[in-house]
């Protein structure tokens, strides 16, 4: 290392990542080459042999970033912005290659000196990998340079180091960027370092005119082709120009395509000019070919044939001889541009080429597709715009298409313009189930798919590739290589202030306030409009409306956050922060950003503070994809603090339990409650561990781990009791009493319950205390619903009604949900099944309004069954079947999920499916035997009786029933015991008579005991 004291330290400017592609190019074996060899002699050898590496870089714009003694290291895409870097950087290898080649095939005159004789021997390796880079300027003691930073560079100098003598190989990546154009063999590297975690290919050749590959399937642009072939037949009365305009990927040469393959099938000839970002710099560059093709002309070098053709169109001797000219010109790529020589000498060319077009074309319809004009040089453009002026004398139409930037230069040739816009969600599933049948069939990964790719195919085809390499997994921000290079070409092609200002904007986000923008570019920015008109134009932002600016696409946004370096990012979000203190007087509303901009500005102690502001807001509001969104960076946040956090990540967590648990969220947050008592525990605050342990038991209640469950809200109610706190006193209690119940207490349960409703007397009844729900209402719903159990219905009536009245006097949701559920089932057990379809019906809707996940599969559950008793077993399948598929009861109790498969079960035996639904039906009461569950395996095993008895299986009906009858006897379930009687006399009807009358006259006994009506079969 060198020390400070001895040089002055390297100054390294920060630049900006970007995705280039870097190639490593040299001598194979020189030390062995040069061991005896002078050291002059050694550099003559090696500055040659680095020169040519060098030229054939240049040649195809890119720099050399370093000599390496007997190599060089090169990038192209950087400095100078490339969207076919990869091309470029293939092309350059090959032409290393050939150089060599050539030097080794020349031969030797006799006498040759042994340095010739080396140089004939010379033999290189070439290795090229595509990739994201930081590309900085370095200034040092030795000078300054260009310096590439990121692990591209040592994946392409692995690929050189693989490579065998005389070849060029490539990574999967560069051979993904370069695309049709490149031919290529897999290559095998076995044996070589990290040989198995990448791919590499041979590179073989460029074929700059191969076809763009173009998709099967033709969708989504069925106005547009309607339009483009009315105009190709209008075109036979009188030429017609038609632009196409849209952004990359878009579907513009698919469009071409298209309209080329109508005119084929009507016989129409049709031909094409395609741009190419390198032959940008090479005058005429597609004419040589396309006069060729237009006048058939093989070889079009050859003077006499040319000669001929000219005779047969008639041209004049100046036509003909530019003709002549045009058809032999060089099309090799140039790194540079090379004007055609004098102003003069191009009109003479650019006339020629209108007058043997039109003249090639006469009266006879004829179609030419020019594909991406802003990729085609200036002299090709003239002469294009000097054929549009004379469109009208002939029956051809002319198809152009370009980019947004490309408007003004089509503008120059015709006035009739089709923007192509982002294709629709229906056709994007559409091209999803053509590309990729197996993501189309989950249905909601299809549509995150389609909404990232922002309605552009290409995008679309990138990101199920990418997806096909990860195995189908998505990630929100998923965004191909491909597509960021394409992206981060645009940028670098920007002015300088237009690409900071949006670089500067992509840090707000997708969408952002232009007066906070305007004063986040201040003062180094001096005119933010024209940035904006800029960025506009070239298609990175939306039109500026009421003071928003918008990125056109998520993923030019994310490029764009992608290619700043992390320094400048955390200067730029700390500079937001003070933007927003400065522009809005309440920061409310702006919490959640704020709390953005805070961790990317390194603070994460005042990011805390901010994500718990918002975290109360989504609270507060019932946004649970916000808060859980928002409990993982603030988890994320507190970690990085260290202790400094933990007392924060105590409080985050309890906030986001009850919020959860309402919306069926709960293992959001499940594995963190454990620590979360610890800590709290550790740090003295037995208000919050009693919380944290009272939740962990309600999950437990949740699992049916009730014996687990019970001893922790055990404690809970002890800490709550020690340190006198009224909510904590509530809620633990409530928890425990729902455990009891598992356990099969339904006494200890009801008196924990009746302790609570003694402790809410006067203006706490209303009163929710820092509870999701009202503690009055959620006692008062429990054990309306346990004395129900129990068959003392006067008391559980007049228990529900309060509940009611409570409920509906505050109004809040989720109260409401549990007093009219409550009510609901009290009235299914009295056997009014109308009245419980009506109640059952609203509660449902108030769950699906309000997003009360957590209770909607019992509401659903118990509104199925008595459906089922009025005869509405059909309805009872569809609601029970739409609950199934929304799968909220995975986030349930399992009573809920118990009572959703138990109505499910009796809707699919009403319906004609006795067989499935009777599986359905055991499967649900298995489950209440592990873990046991008393209060649910009386009616589960009860239920199953019923569906046997109706099928005639007394035999396997009458062991359900005694089940049922022994577990409801030994817990005090009067009802259930009354009903489980009711079912064996049933049993008993035809072959006992002493049997049925003694049952019959028991279940009798207790349906009176409970004030309900006798049914008429035990009579």
């Amino acid at each position: 290392m060198v020390e400070a004291s001895s040089r002055s330290e390297i100054a390294a400017r920060a630049g900006d990542r970007q995705i280039v592609t870097i190639l490593f190019a040299d001598v194979v074996s020189s030390t062995k080459l040069t061991a005896n060899l002078d050291p002059d002699d050694i550099r003559e050898l090696m500055d040659h042999a680095t020169a040519v590496m060098a030229s054939a870089v240049r040649s195809y714009d890119g720099a050399v970033v370093r000599f390496q003694g007997d190599g060089i290291e090169a990038v192209f895409g950087a400095p100078r912005p490339a969207e076919d870097h990869a091309v470029r950087a293939c092309l350059a290898g090959l032409a290393i290659q050939k150089a060599f080649a050539a030097n080794a095939l020349s031969g030797l005159p006799p006498g040759a000196s042994p340095k010739d004789l080396l140089r004939a021997q010379l033999k290189v390796r070439v290795g090229i990998h595509s990739g994201l880079v930081i590309a900085r300027e370095v200034n040092s003691d030795l000078g300054g340079g260009l310096d590439m930073l990121g692990a591209t560079v040592s994946l392409a100098a692995l690929a050189e180091k693989i490579c065998p003598a005389g070849a060029v190989t490539a990574t999967e990546a560069t051979a993904d960027l370069a695309g049709a154009f490149l031919e290529a063999r897999p290559f095998n590297a076995a044996g070589h370092e990290l040989s198995s975690q990448y791919n590499f290919v041979e590179v073989l050749g460029v074929n700059l005119s191969a076809p763009a590959l173009a998709r099967d399937l033709f969708v989504g642009r069925i106005d547009e082709q309607q339009m483009l072939l009315r105009a190709l037949d209008e075109a036979a009365q009188r030429g017609r120009i038609v632009a196409l305009v849209g952004d990359p990927g878009i579907g513009k040469s698919r469009l071409s395509s298209e309209i080329a393959r109508s005119a084929a099938a009507r016989q129409i000839p049709h031909h094409q000019i395609r741009g190419l970002s390198l032959m940008q710099a090479t005058p005429y560059a597609p004419i040589p070919a396309f006069l060729g093709a237009l006048l058939g002309i093989a070889d079009r070098r050859d003077g006499q044939s040319a000669a001929r053709a000219a005779a047969n169109l008639g041209l004049t001797d100046t036509e003909t001889a530019g003709l002549i000219e045009l058809l032999a010109m060089q099309s090799e790529p140039r790194a540079s541009r090379i004007a055609a020589d004098g102003q003069e000498h191009s009109d003479v060319l650019q006339e020629a080429f209108s007058a043997v077009v039109a003249k090639a074309w006469g009266q006879a319809p004829a179609l030419l597709v020019i594909d991406d004009i802003q990729l085609l040089d200036a002299e090709t453009v003239a002469c294009l715009r000097r054929l549009a002026r004379q469109i009208g004398d002939s029956r051809a139409f002319i198809l152009v298409n370009g980019r947004p930037e490309s408007r003004d230069i089509m503008r120059r040739m015709t006035a009739e313009f089709i923007d192509l816009r982002p294709l629709g969600k229906d056709h994007l599933l559409e091209l999803v189930a053509s590309l990729a049948p197996h993501i189309a069939e989950d249905g909601e990964l299809a549509n995150r798919v389609a909404e990232r790719s922002g309605g552009v195919p290409f995008v679309l085809e990138q990101i199920l590739r990418a997806m096909s390499r990860q195995g189908a997994s998505f990630d929100d921000r998923i965004l191909p290589t491909n597509v960021e290079s394409i992206i981060l070409a645009r940028l670098n092609r920007l002015s300088g202030e237009a690409k900071h200002f949006a670089q500067l904007a992509s840090v707000l986000g997708e969408e952002s306030d232009y007066p906070l923008l305007r004063c986040a570019a201040a003062p180094s920015l001096g005119d933010p409009e024209r940035c904006v008109k800029e960025l506009v134009e070239a298609g990175f932002f939306v039109p500026v409306a009421a003071d928003t600016v918008r990125f056109k696409h998520a993923l030019i946004r994310d490029a764009c956050l992608d290619s700043i370096v992390r320094p400048e990012r955390q200067r730029l979000h700390a500079r937001m922060l003070d933007c927003f203190q400065e522009q809005y007087a309440s920061l409310s509303p702006y919490f959640e950003q704020l709390a953005y901009h805070a961790e990317g500005a390194g603070r994460d102690d005042l990011a805390v503070e901010y994500l718990w502001s918002a975290s109360k807001n989504a609270a507060r509001n019932s946004a649970v994809h916000s808060l859980e969104i928002l409990l993982e960076r603030a988890m994320a946040c507190c970690q990085r603090l260290g202790a400094a956090g933990e007392k924060r990540e105590v409080d985050f967590v309890l906030l986001a339990f009850d919020a959860l648990q309402q919306h069926g969220k709960l293992m959001s947050v499940v594995p963190r409650l454990g620590r979360t008592a610890d800590l709290a525990a550790q740090q003295g605050r037995k208000d919050k561990e009693c919380l944290a342990r009272a939740h962990l038991a309600t999950v437990l209640w949740f699992q049916a781990q009730h014996h687990d469950g019970r001893k922790l809200a055990e404690r809970a109610v002890d800490l709550a009791r020690e340190i006198g706190a009224l909510p904590a006193l509530l809620h633990t209690q409530f928890t425990l009493a729902n455990l009891r119940i598992g356990c099969g207490d339904i006494p200890g349960a009801i008196a924990l319950l009746r302790a609570n409703i003694e402790l809410l007397s006067g203006d706490l009844e209303r009163a929710s205390l820092g509870a999701v729900g009202l503690p009055s209402v959620m006692s008062r719903s429990f054990l309306g619903w346990y004395l129900t159990d129990q068959g003392r219905l006067s008391e559980a009536a007049e228990t529900i009604e309060r509940a009611v009245a409570v409920a509906d006097a505050v109004g809040r949701p989720y109260p409401r949900v549990l007093a009219h559920l409550s009510r609901g089932r009290m009235l299914y057990e009295r056997g009014d099944y109308g009245g419980a379809v009506d109640r059952l019906t609203e509660v449902r809707d108030w769950c699906w309004q309000h997003r009360i996940y957590a209770m909607e599969p019992a509401v659903t559950g118990l509104l199925a069954s008595a459906l089922c008793r009025t005869g509405a077993a059909s309805a009872a399948l569809a609601a029970t079947e739409a609950s199934i598929a929304k799968e909220f009861y995975r986030g349930a109790a399992r009573m809920a999920c118990f009572y959703l498969f138990a109505g499910h079960g009796e809707a699919l035996v009403g319906c004609g499916q006795p067989e499935r639904g009777a599986a359905v039906i055991a499967k649900a009461v298995r489950e209440t035997e592990t873990p046991y569950d008393p209060c649910l395996c009386v009616p589960g095993h009860i239920l199953a009786g019923q569906i046997s008895c109706a099928a005639g299986d007394f035999e396997r009906a009458r062991p359900e029933f005694g089940r049922a009858l022994s577990v409801a006897l030994a817990i005090g379930m009067v009802p259930g015991a009354a009903r489980a009687y009711e079912g064996l006399a049933e049993c008993s009807r035809e072959a006992e008579t002493h049997l049925f009358r003694q049952n019959a006259e028991a279940a009798a006994r207790l349906y009176r005991q409970c004030e309900m009506a006798v049914p008429p079969a035990l009579c």
